[in-house]
């Protein structure tokens, strides 16, 4: 699925979001569940000695946990300048000041890309789908990857249907696009049906809630933030990932986690 490149103006604010995180809901809880969801993917030694380059490193957040668990160094990338300043910021408070760096890079800019060079890792989790050019992105990702290095990445799963994947564009589109008292009815609207749900499950929303650090060491309240304005927004069915990836580029899948609706397939491949 591709769209035409947005407008700047139509591009919602993932840094802001990720400053409000670092300010009030990080800790160490939150780092243990990041560093435990990668350890899941790559596995318990998947980093250990290797470089790495976190694309679209929002709040940094796991780029300092794939150092912690014991990549030689990391280089995180955005374009965004909020998330730029966050990882910069968790990474003046880390013991890792020698080895990980922080630059502004655009994904969508091969020149920029190629500067960085290549690199036994290359982790993109829920990015490339929002640079507003997919394919482009994709592109880019592999050529950052060194030989027999590997590629982690998370896009977002092509549903069809009345309230599927184009029915999602059109109001995160229109979130992004409205004032700020528009964004803060659709919010409430959005946190209201949820909690409508889980009641309906008989479920605790508050517990919800509080055990959501064990998803990748994210917050409920600024994940579902993310995910209302996360705009531009694009899609791929696995069957399209495997094509681009595996077909087209000639990588190797070596694991997979498919999301059971319209969140994040993840894949790690290897080049």
């Amino acid at each position: 699925m591709s769209h035409k490149q947005e407008k700047s103006e139509d591009r919602f604010a993932f840094g802001k979001n990720w400053k409000d995180y670092l300010d009030t809901q990080f800790n160490d809880i939150a780092l243990a569940a990041a560093k435990k969801a990668i350890t899941r993917f790559v596995g318990e030694d998947g980093l250990k000695g290797k470089t790495v380059v976190d694309v679209g490193c929002g709040s940094g957040i796991h780029s300092l946990a794939m150092l912690e668990l014991g990549a030689a160094s990391v280089l995180s990338v955005d374009i965004d300048t909020d998330s730029v300043d966050c990882s910069e910021h968790l990474r003046g408070k880390s013991p890792f000041t020698d080895t990980w760096q922080v630059k502004k890079v655009s994904l969508l800019s091969k020149e920029e890309m190629a500067a960085i060079g290549t690199f036994d890792m290359v982790y993109c989790w829920g990015v490339a789908h929002h640079t507003g050019e997919m394919y482009k992105a994709f592109d880019h990702l592999v050529d950052a990857v060194a030989p027999e290095g590997q590629l982690y990445i998370a896009i977002y799963n092509k549903v069809d249907g009345l309230f599927g994947s184009a029915h999602w564009h059109k109001i995160k589109k229109f979130y992004v696009r409205s004032a700020k008292p528009v964004k803060k009815i659709m919010e409430w609207g959005y946190v209201s049906y949820h909690f409508s749900r889980l009641l309906i499950r008989f479920k605790n929303p508050f517990t919800v809630m509080k055990s959501f650090y064990k998803k990748r060491g994210m917050s409920w309240k600024h994940d579902f933030i993310d995910w209302l304005g996360g705009f531009p927004y694009e899609y791929a069915s696995l069957e399209q990932m495997f094509d681009y990836f595996c077909t087209k580029k000639g990588m190797k899948i070596e694991n997979v986690k498919t999301t059971n609706y319209i969140g994040n397939n993840q894949l790690l491949l290897r080049k």
